[in-house]
C-alpha cells in the first residue's frame, strides 16, 4: 500500500471517528513520504480531535512549511495551540487565517472557539458572523451555543443547540451540550436521555459524560440536602415542645413524708407522659406531629432515591456509582445526607431534637471547611 492509499484510508478513518487508526495510517504514509500534504492534514485534524495537541501543532507547522494551500493549516494550528492553553498564540493564528480569508465562516468559527476562554462576548460575535456567512452550518450554530452557555444565557443557548440539531441530528457535541442545558434547567429526565444518546453516538466523549453526570448528581444531592434541612427545621420548630420539671417531681410515691412544712413548689408540673429533666430545668421534646414529620421526610427521601436507582439500567448504575465515587463534593454531600437521615431517625425514636441540632452543626462545619479548601486549591 502506497502513501496515497494510506492517506486515503486515514481520511476515511477520521471521518468515521476512529482517530487513533487515522493517525496510525497517516504516520505510515508519512514514513514513506514525509511531506505528504493529505497525510499531514489528516494527522493534524485527527490529533486535535483526539486531544493530542502537540501532534496537531507539529503537523500544522509542517503544513505551513510545505506551503499547503488555504487557511486550513492556520486554523489547525489555532486549535492545537488553544488545546495547550496558549490562547494568545491561538488567537493570533485565527486572526491570520481571517486576514487571508475574511469571508470564511470556518475561520470565524475557529476564532470563536479559541477566544472563548478569554472573551465569551468576542466568541459570540465571531460565531454570529460565521452564522451570517453560512446560515446552514451546524458547527457555526454550535459555536454560538458554546459562547452563550459561557455567558449564562441558557435560553438562547437552547435555541442555538436546537438549530444545530435540526441541521445535523447526529451531532454528538450539540446533543451533549443540550443535555447539560437540560440539567441546568432541572430537566433531569431529558438530560439523562440526551447523555445516553451521546454515549451511543460517540464513545470518545465518555470522559466528558462522566463529568456531566457528576455535576448532575452533585446538583441533585444539593437539592436533597436542602429538602432535608427544611424538613429538619420544620420538625424542630413545629414538632417540639418545651417542658419544665423539678427533681422533686421525680421522687417516688412511696418516699416517707417529713412532718416539717415544705416550701411551696413554684415550678409548673411537667406534662403527662414527659420524662422530667434531672436538674429541674427545661426539657425540649418532640411531639407526635414532629415524629410523624421526621418519618415522612426519611421515607420520602429513601423512596425517591430507590425509585431513581430502580429506574436506572444496570449498566448505567455502575457508571453513576463510579461517577459519584470519584467526585469529592458528591461524596461529602451524600455523606451529610446519610448523617441527616440518621439524625432524623434517632430524633424520632427518642423524641428529642438534639440529634438534629448536632447534625446541623456537623453539616455546616463540613461544608464550610470543604468550600475553604476548594477556594485555596483554586488560588494555587
Amino acid at each position: 500500500m502506497g502513501p496515497d492509499d494510506r492517506a486515503a484510508l486515514a481520511a476515511r478513518y477520521r471521518e468515521a471517528g476512529r482517530y487513533t487508526d487515522a493517525m496510525d495510517q497517516a504516520r505510515g504514509a508519512l514514513a514513506e513520504a514525509p511531506w505528504h500534504i493529505a497525510a499531514l492534514t489528516t494527522l493534524g485534524w485527527a490529533a486535535v480531535a483526539a486531544e493530542e495537541p502537540l501532534v496537531g501543532e507539529d503537523a500544522a507547522r509542517r503544513l505551513l512549511a510545505a506551503g499547503a494551500p488555504g487557511v486550513g493549516p492556520l486554523l489547525l494550528l489555532a486549535l492545537a495551540l488553544s488545546q495547550q492553553k496558549r490562547t494568545v498564540e491561538a488567537i493570533g493564528a485565527a486572526d491570520a487565517a481571517i486576514a487571508h480569508a475574511p469571508n470564511s465562516a470556518e475561520s470565524h468559527r475557529i476564532r470563536s472557539i479559541v477566544v472563548l476562554p478569554r472573551d465569551p462576548r468576542g466568541a459570540l460575535a465571531s460565531a454570529n458572523l460565521a452564522v451570517h456567512l453560512e446560515p446552514e452550518s451546524a458547527q457555526s450554530h454550535l459555536a454560538a451555543a458554546r459562547a452563550l452557555i459561557a455567558m449564562n444565557n441558557v435560553r438562547d443557548a437552547r435555541r442555538a443547540l436546537n438549530r444545530t440539531l435540526e441541521l445535523d441530528p447526529t451531532d454528538a457535541a450539540a446533543t451533549h451540550l443540550l443535555a447539560v442545558v437540560d440539567g441546568a434547567q432541572w430537566r433531569f429526565r431529558n438530560s439523562i436521555a440526551g447523555l445516553l444518546r451521546v454515549g451511543a453516538m460517540d464513545a470518545q466523549r465518555a470522559d466528558g459524560i462522566r463529568h456531566t453526570v457528576q455535576w448532575m448528581l452533585r446538583r441533585a444531592a444539593v437539592v436533597l440536602f436542602a429538602v432535608l434541612t427544611l424538613a429538619s427545621i420544620v420538625v424542630q420548630v413545629g414538632g417540639s415542645q418545651s417542658t419544665a420539671s423539678s427533681s422533686s417531681a421525680s421522687a417516688p410515691a412511696s418516699a416517707p413524708v417529713s412532718p416539717t412544712p415544705q416550701r411551696p413548689i413554684t415550678t409548673p408540673a411537667p406534662n403527662a407522659g414527659t420524662p422530667p429533666d434531672r436538674d429541674g430545668g427545661t426539657t425540649e421534646t418532640m411531639t407526635s406531629a414532629g415524629r410523624i414529620g421526621a418519618g415522612i421526610a426519611v421515607g420520602g427521601v429513601l423512596a425517591v432515591v430507590g425509585a431513581v436507582v430502580l429506574a436506572t439500567p444496570r449498566a448505567s448504575r455502575r457508571v453513576l456509582f463510579r461517577a459519584v465515587a470519584t467526585d469529592a463534593t458528591s461524596v461529602l454531600v451524600i455523606a451529610l445526607i446519610a448523617l441527616w437521615l440518621g439524625a432524623l431517625v434517632v430524633a424520632a425514636a427518642i423524641a428529642r431534637p438534639e440529634p438534629l441540632q448536632a447534625a446541623v452543626g456537623v453539616a455546616v462545619t463540613a461544608l464550610i471547611v470543604h468550600r475553604v479548601v476548594a477556594v485555596l486549591r483554586r488560588a494555587r
